[in-house]
């Protein structure tokens, strides 16, 4: 469909073809083959992309590289169509030894760059539907069956990149966990479901209980062969062990085990901007969280991937615990930050990458009872 209307669209026409048509119709039909949607509902708002862009008389190569104006005003919906296939039709790859990453869409770079099977261990944290702004997207679909629809168009490309004994970890919203579980339930076994909890702060729900923990999916391929390493995870008991208690449950007496493996309530503190590990992002999560994932669920040497790097926290953790990794982030932004995270490059495009400079205020003296605070 596309195909033909381009045919129509750049008809010779003497008196109508100017030099920007004569000079764009080769990008255009070069473009519409690398990067044009294959699903007939994203092949309509693709063509009124270019029927707009040729109308308005901007450049496509000019309303590519200004993509984040055009998103700013369009629906979300639209937006996110046109960035998974306008922004960037040949990812961008860096690497460091085993650290890879890309810059792109999570779903063409899953299918055109990771081979099935070679992946023992995947973390997703995707956008989660709420309207957040993260760099240049909006985080938000029309409803909640178009954003589920491309969550198990992804879903569907990560379960066929773990091996036969690999893990996957998926974080959701509270709101969309019930679609996550019907949908990997059939298609992967679901060993636990885990509550994220942290402690909150801003401003608290007034007229509803307000949320402070998210789910996440702990799911395997195979339920009779997986990796868990619990001997690498094992926490401090909050029962006998204390106390100095004796356990007579068995045949012979003993004292309670100091360590234990985590239940599935895990109590991590979200990431502070104090806090050494901060980037800026809106949704950074801890290293703590991701280190406690890899360690259990992999093994040095193994292969960890992560479609929505974000800021490139599972790449740096699986670095630093000797395991090696892909992640994959879409936005330009973001995507700077793991190759300076991650020690790949000091620069990027001429460029020099540093950490967030962070300043700090110190309050004010405060009398307090005859005291200086």
């Amino acid at each position: 469909m596309i195909r033909g209307c381009l045919d129509l669209l750049f008809a010779p026409n003497d008196s109508e073809m100017g030099s920007w048509q004569t000079k764009s119709q080769q990008n255009f039909q070069t473009y519409s083959d690398q990067a044009a949607p294959k699903t007939l509902s994203d092949q309509f708002v693709f063509l009124h992309y270019l029927v707009v862009t040729y109308a308005t008389g901007i450049s496509p190569a000019q309303n590519l590289v200004d993509d984040n104006d055009f998103c700013d005003q369009a629906d979300p919906s639209i937006s996110e169509g046109i960035m998974t296939s306008a922004h960037s039709p040949v990812p961008i790859r860096m690497a460091k030894d085993s650290t890879t990453i890309y810059l792109g869409d999570a779903i063409p770079i899953l299918n055109d760059e990771v081979p099935d099977s070679s992946v023992q261990l995947i973390f997703a944290d995707p956008p989660y539907n709420i309207g957040k702004r993260l760099a240049n997207f909006n985080d938000k679909w029309p409803n909640d069956e178009t954003y589920m629809q491309w969550c198990y168009e992804w879903l569907d490309l990560c379960i066929a990149k773990l091996d036969g004994t690999g893990s996957l970890y998926v974080m959701c919203s509270t709101q969309c966990a019930p679609y996550f579980d019907l949908f990997l339930r059939e298609r992967v076994g679901i060993l636990s479901r885990i509550i994220w909890h942290y402690d909150s702060s801003g401003v608290q729900a007034k007229r509803y209980f307000g949320s402070k923990y998210e789910p996440i999916f702990h799911c395997v391929k195979n339920k009779k062969r997986y990796t868990f390493n619990a001997h690498d995870i094992l926490v401090k008991t909050n029962t006998g062990a204390n106390r100095k208690l004796i356990d007579y449950r068995g045949r012979t007496a003993k004292p309670y085990n100091d360590d234990k493996v985590p239940g599935n309530v895990w109590e991590f503190p979200r990431v502070r901007y104090r806090m050494s590990e901060y980037e800026n992002h809106p949704t950074q999560k801890p290293e703590a969280l991701l280190e406690r994932i890899i360690l259990a669920s992999s093994n040095p040497g193994d292969m960890v991937l992560d479609p929505f790097a974000g800021t490139f926290t599972t790449s740096a953790v699986a670095q630093r615990l000797g395991r090696a990794s892909i992640g994959i982030e879409l936005q330009e932004e973001f995507f700077k930050i793991g190759v300076r995270r991650l020690d790949i490059a000091h620069s990027y495009n001429n460029e020099p990458l540093s950490p967030p400079v962070k300043r700090f205020h110190r309050r004010p003296n405060v009398i307090s009872g005859g005291r200086l605070l």
